[in-house]
């Protein structure tokens, strides 16, 4: 994976919430939730609207799941 922009400022300290749409096979959500850890934030949560668990690749889960999307 490439990153294409980085973090404009630090986020040291402050409780992040990454928001997807859909959670498909779960990559970039993996990159990211290992990525950011090297930033220390205090807390790092994902929510997402979309949960496609049947496409899942990566074992990862959101902690704020709007609707699981069947098979």
């Amino acid at each position: 994976m490439r990153v294409l922009k980085h973090v404009d400022r630090s986020v040291e300290g402050r409780n992040i919430m990454l928001v997807e749409g859909i959670m498909d096979p779960g990559l970039t959500l993996t990159y990211l939730i290992n990525m950011l850890p090297a930033h220390r934030p205090k807390s790092l949560r994902i929510a997402v609207l979309l949960d496609k668990i049947s496409r899942r690749t990566e074992a990862i889960a959101g902690d704020y799941v709007g609707f699981m999307v069947p098979v």
